[in-house]
Order: C-alpha cells, then structure tokens, then sequence
C-alpha cells in the first residue's frame, strides 16, 4: 500500500524523462523528479485511503538560506490537497502527511532513483488535507506552507487552521504542530477559535483527531 504513490510518481516520471545530453544533466541533477497536474490514490482492496492531488510536486536540492544542501533533498508540492481516510478496521492507520513515506519505501525496496539524494523534509505551498473517517469528512486543515520532517515524523503548519465538520468549530494559529508518533496536533503558541457561539483566543493546547481539547502541560 504505502508503495502505490511512490512508484505511480516514479513511473510518472520514467516514462516522460527525455534523453539528456551532457550539458543538461546537472539541470536534471538539480530537479531529479518533476511533476505536473499530479493526481494519484492508494487503495486497501476496494477502499480508498490516500489521495494527493497538487499543481506541482518535485524533488530538488534542499535549501539551507542561499545555498543548496546536496546530495539532500526535499519534496516539495504547489497547491495540494490531500485526502486521508480512516477505518475503524485498520490496525495502523495511515499518516496524515503520507507523501514523502511513500517515496522513500521506493527507495528502501532497491528501486534505483538516479540523482534523488537523500530525501530529508517534505515542503507543502499550500495546503488543504481533508480527513475523512467512514467516508464521512470529518476535519479539513489548512495552511499556507508547511514542513515535513521526514526523520523525526513531525510537521509544522505555518498560518494554519482545523476545522470540524460537524461542529462547525474552527481553531488557527500561526504554528501548528502535528505528530505522527502521537497523532496529535499541538499548539505551542496563541490561538483563535470560533464556534457557532463565539469566539475566544487562547495559549497553548493540544487537538486530537476527534477535535477533543486539551490544555498543554
């Protein structure tokens, strides 16, 4: 399953990569991977689990203030819109920020990726993720840009905000934090809320996937 992305990707790219002279293939070097109009799903027999469908996904260099880190690299998506779905049958669930997995269990299984590097973070421009639970939708997260950290399975939502579908609630924050470990989001700094009876602000708390609130401690 979490291979299914990563060889549509690679594949993707195999078929379209045209022959390269030797004057560009420091070009091809730099952007081993380069895709437009990306749209691809995982499945679980007839059950949809994943869905990624962006303007541009590509691997290239990552970027340390004005220079390029290499042989490092980092995913980076334009304008995605993910969706997760979870059942109640599925012993592990599946990540929320499942991109940059899939293309490293490429690698891990021997497929030779010439020039991807080591894939260190993933990088989102633009963000919608809608997570659904029995098909039903039930948050939607939102965020201008946000960073995958694909060692220690965290990401950082920059200008973001959780809404809950059936509640109507919504909280947002300069900085969320989502952990894969905990499957939590956490909210180091000042919040907002508004719900259909109000608003609040607050600082310091904690989201789990049902939109239960806990303080931090």
């Amino acid at each position: 399953m979490a291979l299914s992305l990563g060889i549509i990707v690679w594949v993707s790219i195999h078929n379209k990569a045209p022959s390269q002279s030797s004057s560009s293939e420091q070009k091809h070097y730099s952007t081993p991977m380069r895709i437009t109009g990306l749209d691809a799903s995982t499945f679980s027999g007839d059950k949809l689990l994943t869905r990624v469908r962006a303007d541009e996904f590509k691997v290239g260099p990552r970027k340390s203030f004005i220079f390029n880190i290499r042989p490092f690299n980092e995913v980076v998506l334009t304008n995605a819109r993910l969706e997760v779905h979870l059942y109640p049958d599925m012993p592990k669930g599946v990540g929320l920020f499942f991109l940059g997995e899939n293309i490293l269990s490429v690698k891990n299984a021997k497929t030779t990726l010439k020039g991807m590097g080591v894939l260190t973070r993933g990088v989102i421009k633009g963000l919608v993720l809608e997570v659904f639970k029995a098909d039903r939708l039930r948050l939607v997260v939102e965020a201008q840009k946000v960073y995958i950290d694909f060692k220690r399975k965290e990401t950082k939502l920059i200008d973001a905000s959780i809404k809950e579908i059936l509640s109507q609630k919504l909280i947002m924050s300069k900085s969320i934090i989502w952990s894969e470990k905990e499957k939590i989001f956490t909210i180091p700094g000042a919040y907002f809320t508004l719900t259909p009876k109000g608003r609040a602000t607050g600082k310091g708390i904690k989201v789990d996937l049902n939109f239960a609130l806990s303080p931090l401690t």
